[in-house]
């Protein structure tokens, strides 16, 4: 039987797993590969994905590449990095005050947003090249950066053993962002106003996380923020935030855009202003709770932060 066998597999990529999952789920597996060779030709130790995982073969040619990948970021050339921008957006700011968290020689994994795309330039920024990165698309060590790729990694694996590594507890800290976020430490990262819901890998990073840390700004839509004079000033707030609201009966379940709460007490919102019904929206097993309507948006943190 004729195996087929790609550049990619040889290098040492792992889609087995994945081949797995989709032939026990009735799936079909489709391998696009550089060329067909006659079995035997490889040594069978450096073949990851066996003929009878694979139901179709498509041969294809390399004009059909979008981008060609730059060495910086497969590991085969180490590249001396630009000088890291100056600190001068919140983000910055927000990234820079994560750090202080994070102890020496630390194993640090970054969500995307703020932690995948600032945290790095403000290690960089700051000297802290103690730090040893890591992202779930696969590269260890060097600088990631917005994609999912690293600048320098040491080692770049498959997605599926970082998660192993990810959910046996092996980041000493892990850096991510939230969408919402309540005094409970309630956290939404699947629900964004109309975009598809869905949670990426944040569950399994945050399940066997030692430590978590979340960096991102409590309102948005319009949040506008001024830096200077080692100081940052909320100048004017988001649409989107933290509001308030009182529940004048007991024992509410659920509440479809806000927290968990149960009994008679007031209850953090984390909502888009103008969307919720609070009437409609917040029910105890299937009857209208009775919240008032009126939401006073409150700021968990004072205006300024010292810098």
């Amino acid at each position: 039987m004729t195996s087929p066998a790609t550049a990619a597999v040889t290098a040492g990529s792992r889609p087995t797993v994945a081949r797995m999952a989709a032939r026990s789920s009735n799936g079909t597996v489709i391998a696009e590969v550089n060329r067909i060779i006659p079995q035997g030709e490889l040594p069978a130790r450096m073949a990851r994905v066996p003929g009878a995982m694979v139901d179709i073969v498509v041969l294809s040619t390399q004009d059909v590449w979008e981008d060609e990948q730059d060495a910086v970021l497969l590991g085969t050339k180490v590249v001396e990095l630009a000088e890291p921008a100056p600190l001068s957006r919140p983000r910055d700011v927000i990234a820079a005050l994560a750090l202080r968290l994070v102890g020496t020689d630390a194993v640090v994994n970054l969500g995307a947003g703020i932690p995948m795309y600032d945290v790095p330039e403000a290690a960089r920024r700051s000297g802290r090249q103690d730090l040893y990165f890591t992202v779930e698309q696969g590269p260890m060590g060097g600088w990631p950066a917005v994609g999912g790729v690293a600048r320098n990694p040491e080692c770049v694996l498959s997605q599926s053993e970082v998660f192993d590594f990810y959910e046996g507890g092996g980041p000493d800290v892990s850096i991510l962002s939230f969408g919402e976020i309540s005094r409970h430490g309630d956290v939404n990262v699947s629900r964004f106003g109309k975009l598809m819901p869905g949670c990426g890998g944040f569950v399994n990073i945050a399940h066997g996380a030692r430590h978590l840390i979340f960096c991102g700004t409590l309102t948005a839509g319009g949040l506008s923020i001024a830096i200077g004079e080692g100081r940052m000033s909320v100048t004017e707030e988001g649409r989107i935030g933290a509001g308030l609201a009182t529940a004048s009966l007991a024992r509410i379940r659920q509440l479809r855009d806000g927290a968990i709460k149960e009994g008679p007490a007031t209850i953090a919102l984390q909502h888009p202003s103008g969307v919720m019904d609070i009437q409609v929206d917040a029910t105890a097993c299937g009857e209208v709770a009775w919240v008032a309507v009126t939401l006073t948006a409150r700021r968990i943190f004072a205006g300024i932060v010292d810098l």
